[in-house]
């Protein structure tokens, strides 16, 4: 990772697995210290955790790398709710003898907003100290969609609201081809859909901007793309593009209301040979998922690094049992709230009345309940089995991951892909060099020049 940012991206992580972790902290000692707010007093649930040494190095000079998030899962404990002022506040934790202390304080809907440098409430401990004072970060107001090739697409639909009220205003970003002003032509669609939590701009500016792609494909190939970018963002985090009384119909209303929106504000080619889906993370999951329910409406898939494709495979271990940064993930979550990751497909995939919701596993023991039937049947490793996914999609996914994904990915992925060989449907897999955010870009814009050469010519 590069800049703080970047990491409301690291969400995506709730479901990755990384190596097992066995024993206990080397080192480990008992660490006490304190806790303040820098100004004034709030209340909301403490989060407490520690850095090596060499982590806090990096979190100071903005180079925070995925596995150093992954690492503090393991080792928050949640107190409260409580009432954190500049009074200090002891606290005891057990953490090695050079660790940094660590402390994200949460009024509501924000412990992984303040943690991903999205603004709220932390503190980092000094080299050497345990005294951690948590400061107000506030939020970077969004980007807008404007320029001379954006143009911004409003579709209002109550039914997204859900029993959650997410924002029935949604925006669509649509990056126009050059040329595109002065021309009569119909052009192919691409709907861009972002990594956890994120919104409509994921992939316009910056290092993995998706616009500049686009053009460099047209010039060397001569195929031209709208590409549009879908806010996916939910108060849980992410939808899974799936109808849940919880988080809204947004299954209906990508498939209806917002399609019909974009082919009619924009001058698209129609059917599926005109309309292609691409994500990276969980908007690679999202781009497969999505795609495969609605063959009808996509000709061409594309996912970098996406969540686990085998739920099953990605979700638990040899012995059927939640690998362990699910579980303490899982455990995490559901101490802290909304918004989550696992917690969003929680809401989507096993809802319960009272906006209450089921986990697949025993947050104990980590054995499978009744729900994870249900959590099951939303993998891509099931969905691809319907019959008319194979006609539809033969020479149309394309995967792409990191050899060394932190998250563990690589295997879901590698398995679905051969379960698509084995059916005939011949996908495109590959791998980059780096993890799960190295190379990212890459990845998409392979991801895009596969579409852009399987789709309809604009004409």
């Amino acid at each position: 990772m590069r800049s703080l940012g970047a990491l409301s991206l690291l969400l995506c992580w709730a479901a990755c697995h990384p190596a097992p972790r066995t024993g206990a902290v080397v080192g480990a000692q008992t660490l006490h210290g304190t806790v303040r707010l820098a100004d004034g007093t709030q209340h909301g649930k403490l989060a407490i955790a520690w850095l090596t040494a060499e982590e806090g190095a990096r979190w100071d000079h903005h180079d925070v790398h995925a596995q150093d998030v992954v690492e503090l899962i393991h080792r928050f404990t949640v107190e409260g709710p409580l009432e954190l002022g500049v009074a200090p506040r002891p606290y005891v934790i057990s953490a090695p003898r050079d660790a940094r202390p660590i402390a994200v304080l949460d009024p509501g809907a924000g412990f992984f907003p303040a943690l991903f440098g999205q603004g709220g409430y932390l503190g980092l401990a000094a080299a050497g100290g345990t005294e951690i004072t948590v400061r107000f970060v506030p939020r970077h107001p969004g980007r807008a969609c404007e320029g001379p090739r954006l143009q911004a697409i409003f579709v209002d639909d109550p039914e997204v609201r859900g029993q959650l009220g997410n924002d029935p205003h949604r925006r669509f970003c649509a990056h126009l081809p050059r040329g595109y002003a002065e021309s009569t032509k119909r052009y192919p669609v691409v709907l861009v859909l972002p990594g956890f939590g994120s919104g409509d701009m994921a992939y316009f500016g910056g290092k993995r901007a998706l616009d500049a792609a686009a053009d460099t494909i047209a010039d060397q190939t001569g195929r031209e793309l709208i590409l549009v970018g879908v806010d996916t963002a939910t108060k849980t985090g992410s939808t899974y593009l799936v109808d849940s009384p919880l988080t809204g119909r947004f299954d209906h209303f990508l498939a209806g209301p917002a399609l019909a929106a974009i082919d009619a504000a924009l001058r698209t080619l129609p059917g599926r040979q005109g309309h292609a889906l691409l994500g990276h993370s969980t908007g690679g999951f999202n781009a497969v998922s999505y795609g495969l329910r609605h063959p009808t409406l996509f000709g061409v898939i594309g996912a970098s690094s996406p969540d686990g494709l085998d739920l099953e495979r990605w979700l638990f271990d040899e012995h059927h049992h939640a690998r362990p940064l699910i579980l303490a993930w899982t455990r995490l979550e559901a101490q802290i709230g909304w918004p989550g990751q696992m917690l969003s497909y929680a809401a989507d995939w096993s809802p319960l009345a009272g906006e209450r919701i089921e986990w697949p596993f025993d947050l104990r023991t980590g054995a499978p309940t009744r729900a994870w039937s249900r959590w099951r049947a939303a993998s891509p490793a099931v969905l691809v089995e319907a019959a008319e996914t194979t006609a539809a999609f033969t020479d149309r996914i394309f995967i792409s991951v990191g050899e060394a994904d932190e998250f563990g990915l690589l295997p879901p992925a590698r398995a679905f892909a051969d379960q698509l060989s084995a059916r005939g449907m011949n996908p495109a897999f590959s791998t980059t060099a780096g993890g799960h955010f190295e190379k990212a870009g890459d990845r998409m814009a392979a991801g895009l020049r596969y579409i852009a050469m399987r789709l309809d010519a604009a004409r």
